[in-house]
């Protein structure tokens, strides 16, 4: 056999190894996940301390699970890199120690190809940037949304979109998330609002949280590691 065919045949049998490994560790990580799976976890950020202020829930960011050859990827909007996909094992290591939740779209079967329809719709939403105002738009977008967007685009409802005046906001937490570069919203600085006006305003979104998504009964929980704590 000649050198030039056992060196192709030696560095698959290498990537195959590694695909395999890979793919058994997330086995064992993640439990009995599958293509399409959200998997939740709560952040370290501005922003996180916003979302568990006004839900009451851990669960400030979520993204969507694909397979690949080298492991799960989740696909996620973030404000560092807007809508991208970002390897397992850093995805976990954003979270409070950790921990995720996963769950499943009730009733649907992935198909046997290599994507799911949730994570092709999402791939509609790449390179769109994130939205750190929370507002429905058509270019800016943020991950709870991303995934109501996705899932809606194949006809699944999970959630819904809530008022944020209707969330525990008057703390803190949330107004200083929001109001913090008040001047520079989008719908504020039409209207050239007050503070105080603009504030209200903001609470007159619309707005999707991880906790809305993780409460809907299109969805059922596979594996949380929040409980071990």
């Amino acid at each position: 056999m000649r050198p030039k065919v056992l060196n192709q045949i030696f560095w698959a049998s290498v990537f195959l190894s590694f695909s395999c490994a890979n793919t058994a560790f997330a086995d064992q990580l993640l439990g009995n996940w599958q293509r399409g799976d959200l998997i939740f976890q709560e952040t370290r950020n501005f922003e996180a301390e916003m979302l568990k202020a006004a839900t009451g829930s851990r669960l400030t960011h979520v993204g969507i699970l694909r397979a690949s050859g080298g492991g799960p990827i989740v696909v996620e909007a973030t404000s560092d890199g807007d809508v991208y996909e970002t390897e397992l094992d850093v995805f976990l290591q954003r979270g409070v120690g950790h921990d995720y939740e996963i769950y499943r779209i009730k009733n649907l079967t992935p198909p046997k190809d290599w994507y799911h329809p949730i994570v092709l719709a999402a791939t509609d939403y790449f390179n769109w940037e994130y939205d750190l105002y929370y507002r429905k738009g058509e270019s800016e977008i943020y991950s709870s949304e991303l995934v109501y967007l996705s899932a809606k685009k194949i006809g699944i409802e999970l959630g819904g979109y809530e008022r944020l005046g209707d969330l525990n906001v008057e703390n803190e937490a949330a107004r200083s998330f929001f109001l913090n570069h008040w001047k520079e919203h989008p719908d504020c600085k039409e209207l050239g609002s007050s503070r105080e006006d603009c504030w209200s305003l903001i609470k007159d979104q619309l707005v999707i949280t991880p906790a809305s998504l993780a409460r809907s009964q299109q969805l059922e929980l596979v594996v949380s590691t929040f409980a071990k704590n």
